[in-house]
């Protein structure tokens, strides 16, 4: 739902069931039915509890339980006063503890434990504190390294070899591809884009299935000018000098005029397909296609 104002998203929790922002309140309907509209439901309304509207929701998704998802709200009329605020769909309130900044993205994890939030020295929160209301403890990556930019890139949730929730992203300025393990405070570097070679644009998808553990799933859409080019990547979560290998699933054809022509691809909730759109270099309408993994992939 990547420049979609109403945020769309699927609740894993409740089959054919669409969530999605419309005039300051959060909706879910039935997605299965072409008169769902008629019978939508109220999770929360940010507008008349809060007196905000949503600014957007950056990459993040539900929790796997379909309780959690953040947003990134401001007061209206003023547009002023932004910052995060986690819904839990359970109760049909927000978070009491809220985080007074105004982000590039935010995603809760898959296992619901976690708030990640992208800007600055990018923080982590804990769930648990902020349902008490507490934001005085956020976790903080490390994000050291050679490069001036301490800062996470493009990233995604995925599941190490033993079974950590991690987020996988990149460090700005040194171009590390890292796992980080907020519950254990492990930063695992991977690989890094000489490997890949530069420079390497990409997006990594979330993982949601904790039984599809030890990879992470990279598209890239930089121009053809080295080898992982404009590719479906599936990288093994391990330390560099364990030599993580890389499956080259396959490759895509976009080619990129704005930011949507971006090759975004996604794990399915049970990571059995990936689903990515392409323009076949610019010369089709953006199409979506699937790709259908085999069913041991992850134990390759």
């Amino acid at each position: 739902a990547i420049g979609e104002s109403n945020e769309l998203r699927w609740l894993p929790s409740e089959p054919h069931t669409l969530t999605y922002v419309y005039n300051g309140v959060l909706y879910k309907q039935d997605a299965s039915r072409l008169d769902g509209y008629k019978y939508k439901e109220v999770i929360y309304s940010f507008y008349a509890n809060l007196g905000a509207v949503t600014r957007h929701t950056g990459d993040g998704f539900w929790s796997n339980d379909g309780r959690y998802m953040a947003f990134a709200i401001q007061d209206y009329p003023s547009y002023s006063n932004d910052r995060i605020v986690v819904v839990d769909a359970f109760e049909g309130v927000a978070l009491p503890g809220s985080v007074a900044m105004r982000p590039s993205g935010m995603s809760v994890s898959p296992d619901g434990k976690w708030l990640a939030i992208f800007g600055g020295k990018s923080p982590f929160f804990r769930i648990a504190d902020l349902a008490a209301g507490n934001v005085s403890r956020p976790w903080y990556p490390d994000l050291s390294g050679p490069g001036t930019d301490p800062s996470l890139g493009h990233g995604g949730w995925a599941w190490d070899r033993d079974g950590g929730c991690v987020y996988v992203a990149q460090v700005n300025g040194s171009d590390w591809f890292a796992a980080f393990n907020p519950e254990t405070g492990v930063r695992t570097n991977v690989v890094n884009m000489y490997e890949l070679g530069y420079p390497t644009a990409q997006h990594i998808a979330t993982v949601n299935d904790p039984a599809k553990c030890g990879w992470f799933l990279m598209s890239t859409y930089q121009a053809p000018t080295n080898w992982s080019a404009r590719q479906l990547l599936m990288i093994e979560i391990a330390p560099v000098n364990e030599h993580p290998r890389i499956w080259r699933i396959g490759p895509v054809w976009n080619r990129c005029t704005t930011y949507f022509n971006e090759i975004k691809a996604s794990l399915n909730n049970a990571g059995t397909a990936i689903w990515f759109g392409q323009n076949w270099l610019a010369t089709d309408n953006l199409e979506l296609y699937r790709l259908d993994l085999p069913v041991d992939w992850w134990e390759t």
